[in-house]
């Protein structure tokens, strides 16, 4: 048996483009080749602009909580560490607190919930019917003790009074929400998982790159790459 530091990483993170899905109200993600193109250019110089919420991120308890910690005063320790990856493909859109006790795995402090939005959180287009985490199923994570949850699409909670709801649970509670993933190569177990944000100057939350990597050491047979087809 492979020991977990020689497992291959798995890249969990969406790739930024023009073509990566925004939630609607949020900027699109913009990049423009500054140098690079003029014969006299020595360099290759590009300039973003997105949103703080763009791609893969996380969500700061400032984000929606008034005097929740901004994501400066976020403890990176939450952001490294064992995870549990909980396969809730079989949820046709709210994941609740009874499906999470359902779950044979035993849940570690940070928990990520894998759906069938991993099949489309690269698809260019916002999805309205998205897989997400109902409140009552926020509460219970919280009161197991996370410190991070996360989910493979634009938002942990539906659209609308009961998404808030989900979010305010979370991040009432200082705990980390990570939205963006895609889960399609990280099946049901134990990983260790790495997700820090770009040291952006603002309160509510900024993108970051995700890996995994499977504790037990035991590759999967689907995470040997670590690159996205849109990439």
């Amino acid at each position: 048996m492979k020991n977990s530091a020689e497992a291959p990483l798995i890249d969990i993170s969406i790739s930024l483009s023009a073509r990566t899905v925004t939630y609607p109200g949020d900027p699109n993600v913009v990049i423009e080749t500054i140098k690079g193109d003029d014969p006299g250019d020595v360099a290759l110089v590009h300039k973003f602009c997105m949103g703080s919420h763009s791609g893969t991120h996380i969500d700061a308890p400032a984000h929606m909580i008034r005097e929740g910690n901004a994501l400066q005063k976020i403890d990176l320790n939450k952001l490294i560490g064992p995870c549990s990856v909980v396969d809730c493909t079989d949820c046709e859109q709210a994941i609740d607190a009874d499906r999470i006790r359902k779950s044979k795995l035993p849940l570690r402090t940070r928990v990520l919930l894998r759906t069938r939005n991993s099949e489309i959180i690269s698809g260019g287009e916002f999805r309205r019917d998205f897989v997400h985490l109902t409140p009552d199923g926020a509460s219970f994570l919280a009161e197991r003790g996370v410190c991070l949850v996360g989910i493979d699409y634009l938002s942990i909670g539906a659209s609308g009074p009961a998404g808030v709801e989900t979010h305010r649970q979370l991040l009432s509670r200082d705990i980390v929400i990570l939205e963006g993933l895609d889960l399609s190569r990280a099946l049901e177990g134990e990983y260790d998982l790495i997700c820090l944000p770009l040291k952006l100057d603002v309160p509510d939350g900024a993108p970051v790159r995700a890996v995994l990597r499977r504790l037990d050491g035991i590759s999967t047979g689907r995470e040997e790459q670590d690159t996205h087809p849109d990439s």
